[in-house]
């Protein structure tokens, strides 16, 4: 808790939008399910106020933890929204490591709050780009979330 305090401390004193940033990302590395952390939806939401107008691979690694963060919602479209604005600005780059990290994030907001078919879409996505980046954790992690998406849409 100290070392979070002192990183955003620190980012804010030097105006550095990019520290603070990757503070907040290093901070929300692990996920705790079903479980809203009001602190890491701050250092989040601080974050992304700090960075440079436009699309980038850091805000759109932000908007899908924040959406992350945010779930579980009482109002879910709010992080469904913040999910797909994430997707949709990794989209606009070219920057495949950006796009896997940013949609798989994202799902953490979608699985069981949107139709399965879309989660389905966007793990099979998931699983091209992981597979592509030899990223063994991501692609085992995917697996067990396409099982969930057909078992929701009743394909055993």
């Amino acid at each position: 808790m100290l070392f979070r305090s002192e990183a955003a401390l620190a980012a804010r004193l030097l105006g550095d939008g990019e520290l603070g940033a990757s503070a907040a990302l290093a901070y929300g590395r692990v996920f705790a399910f079903g479980i809203v952390d009001p602190v890491l939806v701050d250092m989040l939401e601080e974050s992304l106020e700090a960075l440079a107008p436009g699309d980038s691979a850091l805000r759109a690694r932000l908007l899908a933890r924040l959406a992350a963060a945010l779930q579980p919602s009482p109002k879910s479209d709010e992080p469904v929204a913040v999910a797909r604005e994430a997707i949709a600005t990794a989209r606009r780059l070219d920057d495949r490591a950006a796009l896997l990290d940013t949609i798989y994030t994202a799902l953490a907001a979608l699985m069981d709050m949107v139709d399965p078919a879309e989660t389905l879409a966007l793990n099979l996505e998931v699983e091209r780009l992981a597979l592509d980046a030899q990223d063994r954790e991501r692609l085992l992690r995917t697996h067990l979330r396409l099982a969930i998406c057909h078992l929701g849409m009743g394909d055993i």
